[in-house]
Formats: structure tokens, sequence, C-alpha cells
């Protein structure tokens, strides 16, 4: 049962993991996504400025792609390590198989722990005959 409430727990954790890094994952992105905006709205207010300039300009956007690219290779990696992982995250069969194991288990115990229970009842009554016919003898 306890192992059953541990697979519970560090489940609840990898979800709550996947989902705090889904949310920066989303974060990222949007971040990027306003920024391309601004420069693109930059780039397009400007636009009539000489083509010394644009050029210039465009050169930059083209390294802020690069640094884009990165970003977006290096969160492609990570999408790419969380697909891995969640295929080792257990699924709802095997969850129920656990179930079931669990079930089974618990029923055994509980029969083990009938049959202690009587033994111990049978040794603490013999325990107690032993002990009230030895007060007898020695009142004798």
């Amino acid at each position: 049962m306890n192992g059953f409430l541990e697979l519970l727990q560090v489940s609840n954790l990898l979800v709550g993991f996947l989902i705090t890094l889904a949310t920066a994952i989303s974060g990222l992105l949007i971040w990027l996504h306003r920024r391309m905006q601004s420069i693109a709205s930059n780039v397009h207010s400007e636009a009539s400025t000489s083509r010394a300039e644009i050029s210039q300009r465009i050169a930059e956007l083209e390294g802020d792609m690069v640094s884009v690219r990165r970003s977006v290779d290096r969160v492609s990696g990570r999408v790419t390590g969380i697909e891995q992982v969640m295929q080792q995250v257990a699924r709802k069969d095997d969850l129920a198989e656990l179930r079931s194991d669990v079930s089974k288990l618990d029923g055994t115990f509980t029969a083990s722990m009938q049959a202690l229970g009587n033994q111990m009842d049978t040794l603490m009554r013999a325990a107690l005959r032993a002990s009230a016919e030895g007060g007898e003898q020695r009142s004798k």
C-alpha cells in the first residue's frame, strides 16, 4: 500500500514538474513571439529610412533570428526529453495492474494478521492458565 502511495506521489511530482516545464516553455514562446512582433513593428515604422539603415536592421534581425533558432532548438531538445520521459510514465493499464496486485496483497496481509492475532491469543491464554495453576500449587 505504501508503495502505491509512493508511486502516486512520484507521479504527482512528475506531473507537477511537467506542467511547470510546459508553462515555462509557453512563457518563453510567448516572450519570443512578442519580441519578434516588437522588432517587426519597429522595422515597419522605420521603413522610410535609407537603404543602408534598412540593410543594417535586416542584419540585426538575422542575428536575432539566429538566437531565436538556438532557443527553439534548446526548447525542442527539452520537449524531446519530456516525450522520452512520458513514455516511461505509468499508464492507466499499468496502474490498474498495480491496484489489482495491491488489493490481493491487502487480503493476504489481513488473513496473516488474523492468524497471528489468534496465535497470540492462544499463547496469552496458555500463559494465564500456567500462571494461575502455578499460583494454586504454591498456595497448597
